[in-house]
């Protein structure tokens, strides 16, 4: 019984310490994220759609726009030049990078312009971010989505993508969250995203889904391992492409897009 005590109390001090590094290791990756978006004004990068003739050129006067706030995957995805990779016309293109879950301050900024106003906010956020306060999660994003509306600005949110099956330390988080009650990142994600959809459908809004994007599919919820870059976490150049895909029906739900 001395020596099961003892492993006992091994395992736990072992996830104890895997979730302290691990919490580590998310801060650090944060701070590392805040550093290279600092390099990124408030405004952003944008650009037009190619132009009506489908020659790739620049639509002087786009009459909409639409506007990814994010972070690491709205950078790596080139949102601003999507609309010449699709060669979409009319609508200019902008990203916002900001590396926190909370975009009150980019979300107020963006509905308060004069000029180069958005006819649409995606409101997207990144799995780093998880697990984290729920309920504050759901309140800022329910909150972004009502200005919005007031302002008479679509917005889509998104569900989060979701991490892949390598990511972290299964087996430490296995332990933490059995033995400890700590919730996996995975865990986080999907509860998020599943709230989220439930929200969407209930509002009538239009959601941009890159869970279903991305993840394995036939009943597996977990980011696919040829979309994920080493960490498990961020995505590579195949991922974004794929995420390339999920403009032009998105767009077929915006009233003022024909």
């Amino acid at each position: 019984m001395k020596r099961i005590a003892i492993a006992a109390v091994a395992i736990v001090i072992l996830a104890f310490a895997g979730a302290l590094a691990r919490g580590w290791l998310l801060a650090d990756a944060r701070v590392r994220e805040s550093r290279r978006l600092a390099a990124e004004p408030l405004q952003g990068r944008t650009s037009r759609g190619a132009d009506p003739k489908g020659e790739g050129g620049i639509v002087k006067d786009a009459p909409k726009r639409i506007v990814l706030v994010g972070a690491s995957v709205g950078r790596s995805w080139a949102f601003p030049e999507i609309g010449g990779r699709l060669g979409i016309s009319g609508i200019a293109f902008e990203y916002q990078g900001v590396p926190d879950f909370d975009k009150t301050k980019a979300v107020d900024a963006l509905l308060a312009r004069a000029e180069d106003r958005p006819g649409a906010i995606i409101l997207k956020e990144c799995a780093g971010y998880f697990p984290g306060p729920f309920d504050r999660f759901r309140t800022l994003m329910t909150t972004w989505i009502d200005q919005c509306l007031e302002a008479g600005v679509t917005p889509i949110p998104t569900t989060v993508v979701p991490v892949a099956r390598t990511h972290g330390s299964p087996r430490r988080d296995l332990l933490a969250k059995y033995l400890l009650g700590r919730e996996r990142r995975i865990d986080g994600i999907l509860a998020y995203n599943d709230w989220i959809r439930s929200y969407a459908r209930s509002r009538g809004l239009l959601l941009l889904d890159l869970e279903a994007a991305l993840s394995e599919g036939d009943g597996s919820r977990w980011l696919r391992q040829d979309l994920a870059a080493a960490d498990g976490l961020h995505l590579n150049e195949q991922a974004y492409r794929l995420l390339d895909r999920e403009v032009p029906p998105l767009l077929t739900g915006l009233a003022w897009v024909q």
